[in-house]
């Protein structure tokens, strides 16, 4: 499998330093489902939780800039 790889790409080095130096930050994004929660409600919530969320172009997704493990705990933002 790796021999087929280099054939493609002959010169791994140039590839792995171009991969290296184009690295661009992942960010996580959240929409709202604005038939439970308001949007900037979950953003005040997110807010209070200690994550720092940016707007983006549509008014109902956020991007969030902090993340502090992100996984199960955005369940319990959500309205009850």
């Amino acid at each position: 499998m790796i021999s087929r790889f280099l054939n493609f790409v002959p010169d791994t080095e140039n590839l792995l330093e171009y991969i290296e130096n184009n690295k661009s930050p992942n960010y996580e994004y959240v929409r709202a489902n604005n038939l439970k929660i308001e949007s900037q409600k979950l953003k005040g919530r997110l807010i209070e939780k200690g994550y720092g969320v940016k707007d983006t172009i549509l008014k109902e997704v956020f991007r969030v800039e902090k993340n502090k493990g992100w996984g199960k705990q955005y369940r319990r933002i959500q309205e009850k």
